[in-house]
């Protein structure tokens, strides 16, 4: 019985570890564990108070906050407000 628990145990962590590095290479640029949500372009308000069109590598969300971190396609990264970002695709 006990060798049956130590082994769905480890089942369950080996399928836990897979799905997030298959999650890595397969749902798109965010971040973290989400469904597919594939963006390259963010629109974020600049110091003019006008939306600015920036090229995208990898966005991530935050649960419990309404901030959004981007990371530009040049590395730079911008963390802001959800109200001061439009995430978009882009051919």
């Amino acid at each position: 019985m006990d060798k049956l628990i130590v082994a769905l145990v480890s089942l369950f962590v080996l399928a836990i570890v897979t799905f997030g590095i298959f999650n890595k290479y397969v749902f798109g640029n965010k971040q973290f564990i989400d469904l597919k949500q594939n963006f390259n372009v963010a629109y974020v308000m600049g110091d003019n108070n006008k939306f600015e069109k920036v090229r995208i590598k990898s966005w991530n969300d935050y649960e419990n906050s309404d901030s959004v971190q981007l990371i530009l396609e040049d590395g730079t990264a911008i963390y802001t407000h959800l109200m001061n970002v439009k995430l978009t695709k882009e051919k």
